[in-house]
């Protein structure tokens, strides 16, 4: 295999049933600037993941270690719930059911048409046209999530499955040494999401392009494969030390029992036993008084309220009495009536709601409450109901006091559980101290023989854990030794990238720019850092927030147009939402920069009045619009928004005029 790899050049894309959109999409893609607009939530963003997935699954990282049972295993790291990923911004409508995406793109002059689900994560079908022959990929359609597990068989035993075997081809045709590599390049190089992940600063990534995309592939193959070892080493390393952690635990629960055996001999114990034992009996005893006390107490407060009840009634006939004496000729039920009326708005005879009337005239006791008429009165004082009511607030009192010495007694009562349960628990644990020293010596013994385990196990785990380490460090000085070698071949290679870095950073900063090959501080390892203004930026943080973009956007530009054999793209998310209004034109030169050869860039940009999109409509005529408002639902504010929706119309008259 030679070192050259080949990038795809993306063609069509066909989105179709995805209710998301209110009607199909079909777009061809064009070698220049596909500008891609719209509001917020109609969709851009959805739009690139849709591209994404087409051409790799919905895979947000390649293979990453983990350690299942003392087994390396190698998985990829996916979206959560990956199978309903999309379906989540549809209406799941039953054409849903039937959404895809079909993207053409090509691979080094090979044609590649592959179509997937946007319902469930499965590639429905892959082919590819190679010097004029048409190839069907084969293989049983999977699910991506089911297919996750199948990831550590063997090459063999995956291919029946359509995905393993698309992917072998793709990565055959891109000249890389697997597939996990092109998900590396088109999530981490070819995709600038709103994320805002550098890549310039990501040790990892850095050190992933250097030994695998710009040297020999056979290096690179063998530093992953020691690059895996040593993760794997150092889980078995972690796993070790816990397991020694576990047993140290019981160690000292033994210790702790050992302990306690010597502090105190056996009738001392049996002592403090028979103490605990009387201490109970007292507990229990006066709990038992005090529950009895509190039952009776319960009896009297139902007594109370028997004759609170009783004298209630006695009350209420007296006060139904004295009110037809009061109330001459007055309906016995006038006041559930007036309350209907008066409160809740609600006609008497037929509980229809009413119309609110004059408040004060039906609130008037000397008038009817419906005809307003005069009511006839003859008020008697009842020396009877006022006696009841005295007789009730009495007892009320008796009876509130009663519940506060109950409330009280339960406080107390609780205390008391309390101190039994924990006497019981103290007594339990005495008890079984006391049998274990009846069998003291035989106990003794069998301590011994699992003690003396114990600390050969920890002995075992010790010298696993230092093996492990040790591996973990010889697999890392060997990786870093290939890693090394690869340096020595980068540094023809650094002043060719730097040269392009320049052309790129220069046009956005208009300060001197380029890249050094360097190490930092207690790194042996090299790696790119940006020069900006004679100073190496070892940090991102040592530029502002559109200047570090920039600089990335640069750097991955470098990297593609150095391996550019045939057309290839860039897909930045709205590159001007972090750009005040004086960089906004350096910030179109910059990514126009991209498509002076056949390349093509994809812009997402949300609607607003920023120079960047005048400087780029006005820059180039190898531009192409998808107006996402046209396709995509738009909010009512958006429909309203009449700046917005002209400012979409001049675009497309633009591009298209």
């Amino acid at each position: 295999m030679n070192n050259t790899i080949y990038l795809p050049t993306l063609k069509k894309v066909r989105i179709v049933n995805y209710s998301l959109y209110n009607q199909n999409i079909d777009y061809d893609f064009i070698y220049g600037v596909n500008l891609i607009i719209g509001g917020n939530g109609v969709g851009k963003t959805t739009f690139i993941n849709i591209i994404k997935y087409a051409l790799i699954g919905l895979y947000k990282k390649d293979l990453i270690v983990r350690n299942y049972n003392n087994e390396k295993r190698l998985i990829r790291t996916s979206y959560t719930n990956c199978n309903v990923y999309f379906r989540n911004r549809t209406q799941e409508n039953l054409e849903d059911q039937k959404g895809f995406v079909e993207l053409h793109f090509d691979i080094n002059n090979v044609k590649f048409i592959v179509k997937r689900s946007l319902y469930n994560t499965e590639l429905l079908s892959a082919i590819y046209e190679e010097n004029g022959k048409l190839n069907v990929i084969p293989g049983q359609v999977i699910r991506q999530d089911i297919y996750a597990k199948y990831e550590n068989y063997s090459n063999e035993e995956k291919e029946k499955y359509l995905q393993f075997n698309y992917e072998k081809v793709v990565s055959e045709k891109a000249n890389l040494s697997d597939f996990n590599d092109f998900i590396f390049f088109v999530n981490q190089i070819l995709l600038f999401s709103e994320a805002r992940d550098n890549v310039l600063w990501d040790e990892e990534a850095q050190n992933r392009l250097l030994s695998n995309y710009l040297n020999d592939s056979q290096l690179e193959k063998k530093r992953k494969e020691l690059n895996f070892e040593a993760k794997y080493q150092d889980s078995i390393a972690r796993h070790r030390q816990e397991e020694i952690k576990a047993i140290r635990r019981v160690q000292k629960k033994v210790d702790e029992n050992s302990r306690i055996n010597k502090e105190i001999s056996k009738p001392d114990l049996s002592n403090q036993i028979e103490i605990q034992e009387k201490n109970i009996q007292l507990l229990e005893t006066a709990r038992n008084e005090l529950q009895r006390k509190i039952a009776l107490i319960y009896k009297e407060v139902s007594v109370i309220t028997n004759k609170i009840n009783e004298k209630e009634k006695l009350k209420e006939k007296e006060e139904i009495k004295d009110n037809k004496q009061y109330w001459i000729g007055l309906n016995p039920k006038y006041r559930i009536y007036k309350k209907q009326l008066f409160f809740n708005h609600i006609c008497p005879m037929c509980n229809s709601p009413i119309k609110e009337e004059n408040q004060e005239e039906i609130d008037d006791d000397q008038k009817c409450c419906w005809c307003h008429s005069s009511l006839k009165t003859s008020k008697v004082n009842n020396d009877k109901i006022e006696k009841l009511r005295r007789d009730i607030n009495e007892l009320s009192k008796i009876r509130k006091e009663k519940e506060l010495l109950i409330f009280k007694n339960e406080k107390e009562l609780n205390k008391l559980d309390y101190e039994v349960r924990k006497s019981r628990l103290d007594l339990f644990e005495k008890r079984q101290d006391y049998r274990a020293m009846e069998d003291k010596e035989a106990k003794e013994t069998q301590n011994e023989s699992t003690y003396i385990t114990m600390l050969k196990r920890i002995d075992e785990l010790a010298l696993e854990k230092e093996e492990a380490a040790r591996l973990s460090e010889k697999y890392r000085e060997e990786g870093n030794k290939i890693v090394k070698r690869i340096e020595e071949n980068l540094i023809s290679n650094t002043r060719v990238i730097s040269d392009i870095f320049k052309d790129f950073a220069e046009a956005f900063l208009h300060v001197p720019c380029h890249l050094t090959f360097d190490s930092v501080e207690n790194k042996e390892v090299k790696r790119f850092f940006p020069v900006i203004d004679g100073k190496i930026r070892y940090d991102a943080e040592e530029l502002s927030e559109s200047q570090r973009f920039f600089v990335d956007y640069s750097f991955r530009m470098s990297i593609l147009s150095y391996f550019y054999n045939s057309p290839s793209f860039y897909i930045c998310e709205t590159p001007d939402s972090s750009l005040d209004i004086s960089y906004e034109e350096n910030a179109a030169n910059t990514l126009l920069k991209y498509v002076a050869r056949n390349n093509t860039l994809i812009l997402t940009s949300n609607l607003n009045n920023s120079t960047f999109l005048k400087s780029i409509l006005t820059k180039t005529n190898k531009i192409k619009v998808l107006n996402l408002l046209n396709y995509g639902k738009a909010s009512i504010v958006q429909k309203q928004h009449k700046e917005l929706q002209n400012l979409s119309k001049e675009i497309e008259e633009i591009v298209n005029g």
